[in-house]
């Protein structure tokens, strides 16, 4: 996935046009900060650790803001730094990976059966994977698709905004 994201950015005219090359390159390294988000959010429930998934949540915010608020006070002033994309995004992946590794600190985890757990989890995927993939993506194409069929179908829009209202409306009932 990662030479994949390298040859885009080194192939793509649009990037080289707005300068966002460099900022995707220097951004690929660091990019498994955002799945973290993910297997916490997966893992965390599953294993009924709702604290340290609201710890991870609000405490890498508040890092993130910390360090903003230390960098506009102590470097801006004192070094003259300009305010540059890349240093946000660097703070950004910095204070969410502190706080994942403390999350991972606290968890405690336990590799001893690493490679049995690993065989049973390339068996169940054997068995089951490609069903479970199917299945989410069917679910994630319905609801991608459902809003774009009833605008078609529809006589005007007020029915997609109608339907989008809707499922915000139902976003939290959807959490329980």
């Amino acid at each position: 996935v990662y030479l994949l994201l390298i040859l885009y950015a080194s192939v793509d005219v649009s990037m080289h046009e707005k300068n966002l090359t460099g900022v995707l390159l220097s951004v690929i390294p660091v990019g498994f900060v955002i799945l973290m988000n993910t297997y916490f959010d997966v893992l965390l429930p599953a294993d009924n650790k709702i604290k340290y998934l609201s710890f991870y949540r609000i405490s890498s915010k508040l890092l993130h803001l910390l360090f903003l608020i230390i960098f506009l006070l102590v470097g801006y002033n004192f070094f003259k730094y300009s305010y540059e994309l890349m240093f946000i995004f660097y703070i950004f992946f910095i204070s969410y990976f502190l706080s994942g590794f403390l999350i991972f600190y606290k968890l405690k985890l336990n590799v001893t059966d690493f490679k049995k757990n690993v065989k049973t989890i390339l068996n169940y995927n054997r068995n089951y994977g490609f069903d479970l993939y199917l299945g989410g993506v069917v679910a994630v194409g319905f609801v991608c698709l459902t809003p774009v069929l009833i605008g078609y179908f529809s006589n005007n829009n007020k029915e997609v905004g109608f339907f989008t209202l809707a499922l915000t409306f139902c976003a939290p009932i959807s959490m329980i």
